[in-house]
Order: structure tokens, then C-alpha cells, then sequence
């Protein structure tokens, strides 16, 4: 959808990454932006911040509304187009050179299990789910 909510979500994802993630490598004005996405999602979903802070904690709990919350989160950010198609493209150009193979690996793996899943919420959920598989240190999710 939007390149800037693309940038933000690929700026929190492959802040993931690295060691640790660090709120002040984002500007005011992607946090305000990151603000309005997470607004326009809980709006939209009816999710509560407490829903939400488990799977900021890495807790997947098997809830429709956090499904679909990961869904929105994706699609608005234009990560995920409506078919359940992630943009490997859009991910690998708006990321540092430095971070794009172990990114790009990371999300073509996660991708590959969300395969055969018609349900966009819980296909969301599952490529995020496998993203704190793969490496629960770093993980960190909107």
C-alpha cells in the first residue's frame, strides 16, 4: 500500500535482526506513522492493547483477532499484498545492504509455511510466528 508504512514495518523488521531492537533508530515522525498503522488495525479488528502485547511478548495464542491484527498490520504496511503474497522486492530495497540476505532468507523461509494457507490472517500469523522460531532473541513485532 503505502511505501512509508512499508518502510516502517521493514524498519521494525529488520531492526529485529540486529542485536537488539532500539526504539531512537526511528524519527518522530515513523513513530507517529507507526502509531496511525497500529490505530488504523485496531480500529479495524476490534483487538484490545492487551491482545496485542502477547504477541509483542513472542505469545501466539491461537485468537482470530490477533490473526487478523497480524494480517492488517501486514497488508497496510503493502508487506503483504491481498492475495497472501509477501513483496520480497519491497523488502530487500528498503533494508540496509548489510542486513538483506539474512532478512531475505528469514522471510523467504516464513513465507514458504504460510504456502497453501487461504486464510490471510492466519497465514500472517504463521510467517510472523516463524520469524520468533527462527530466531526469538530478535524478535519484534509492531
Amino acid at each position: 500500500m503505502s511505501s512509508v508504512y512499508t518502510c516502517i514495518f521493514l524498519v521494525l523488521c529488520a531492526s529485529g535482526i540486529l542485536a537488539k531492537f532500539d526504539e531512537s533508530l526511528l524519527t518522530d515522525e515513523l513513530k507517529n506513522l507507526m502509531r496511525k498503522l497500529h490505530q488504523t488495525c485496531v480500529e479495524e479488528i476490534g483487538i484490545s492493547e492487551d491482545q496485542i502485547e502477547k504477541i509483542k511478548s513472542g505469545k501466539f495464542e491461537d485468537d482470530s483477532k490477533l490473526k487478523c491484527y497480524v494480517k492488517c498490520i501486514m497488508t497496510e504496511s503493502g508487506v503483504m499484498d491481498d492475495t497472501g503474497e509477501l513483496d520480497m522486492e519491497a523488502l530487500s530495497e528498503t533494508i540496509p545492504q548489510e542486513l538483506r540476505e539474512p532478512y531475505r532468507t528469514t522471510f523467504q523461509t516464513c513465507s514458504q509455511r504460510g504456502d497453501g494457507i487461504d486464510d490471510l490472517c492466519e497465514r500472517a500469523f504463521t510467517i510472523i510466528q516463524c520469524t520468533h522460531e527462527i530466531d526469538p532473541d530478535n524478535y519484534y513485532f509492531v
